[in-house]
């Protein structure tokens, strides 16, 4: 085993990244792990990057303290290096191979960890926050989204949206065919926001990059409605041509839910929505009645309902979109 020290560089910009690698060989294909490094080669192409071997180790400690060396604090707050954290010191970095592969075991027996019923208690934990949080106000989850939306909005400071003058900017939304939908203030989004309009995500999606169409990457069935549209301030002009789409009608997926007892006679007959009330209205296990339906009609063990098991049946329906 061999332990590296790297730098990637983009032949375009200039930029540089330096890191850390083990491995049995030196030339292998390995580019970094850098969030912003992944997305700048997305963005340029693998073949606009150059790797280069700046040292070679026999130990960890020694590769981990050249890296500390190299990508201090300073080297951090260049304008010219895709690197975000210091060297040496990010996640589990910091520790030697052995401790790492204690410590990523421990992680992976706790994530996967099941009480007696076989289903994960990590889940379990995910669905009480959640629970917490929509008990007293059912759209409680989408209420703290577009509340962190609109305070970033408020402020300016939506990732591309910083200028100062943006949340003073009218800006106009557009069909897939430039037809003009609606303008407002980015100020006003939340308030004038509605079902007919695209995600505020991906309102803002499109304006930070003057104009992309939205959803041009996802075929997604609930995307289908608004592909291709964008938005755009309107002293900006747009930097990328318009995706010219079909306006089609698109395929709208709906589930429901068929609940059956130990001597397969159907009980029950619900839709997505009802599921949850229909389980707390006659004191049905949710949490066993979702584990047999996600395990394809598995028989649930609860002792009341044992033997009782719950299918989950996908519908299609040809859907029209409406631009208004």
């Amino acid at each position: 085993m061999k332990y590296i020290i790297y730098k990637i560089t983009n032949l375009i910009n200039g930029k540089i990244y330096i890191g850390q690698h083990e491995t049995d060989n030196i030339n292998d294909d390995y580019y970094g792990s850098g969030i912003i490094l992944r997305k700048a080669i997305k963005k340029y192409g693998k073949n606009n990057f150059n790797k280069e071997i700046l040292f070679i180790f026999d130990t960890f400690d020694e590769m981990n303290n050249k890296e500390m060396e190299l990508v201090d604090p300073a080297f951090i707050k260049r304008k010219d290096t895709y690197n975000m954290v210091m060297g040496g010191n990010s996640g589990l970095a910091r520790f030697s191979p052995e401790k790492r592969s204690e410590i990523i075991k421990k992680i992976s027996e706790t994530k996967n960890k099941k009480d007696e019923n076989g289903i994960s208690i990590a889940m379990e934990a995910y669905k009480k926050r959640t629970e917490t949080i929509t008990k007293n106000n059912p759209n409680g989850l989408k209420d703290i989204g577009l509340k962190s939306s609109a305070t970033q909005i408020k402020n300016g400071s939506h990732k591309g949206l910083k200028n100062k003058n943006a949340k003073l900017t009218t800006f106009t939304i557009y069909d897939n065919h430039d037809n003009k939908i609606c303008s407002m203030l980015l100020t006003e989004l939340k308030n004038k926001h509605h079902d007919n309009l695209p995600p505020i995500r991906m309102i803002l999606f499109s304006l930070q990059r003057d104009g992309v169409p939205m959803y041009s990457k996802n075929n997604r069935h609930k995307s289908e409605k608004f592909k291709g549209w964008y938005a755009l301030f309107d002293d900006h002009k747009r930097t990328e041509k318009v995706q010219i789409i079909e306006y089609s009608p698109y395929i709208d997926i709906s589930y429901s839910y068929e609940i059956y007892d130990n001597n397969d006679i159907l009980i029950h007959n619900c839709n997505n929505k009802d599921f949850k009330k229909l389980c707390a209205d006659y004191g049905y296990p949710e949490n066993s009645f979702r584990y047999s339906y996600r395990h394809d009609g598995i028989a649930i063990k609860h002792k009341e309902f044992k033997g009782w098991y719950v299918k989950k049946l996908q519908h299609e329906s040809i859907k029209h979109t409406s631009l208004r």
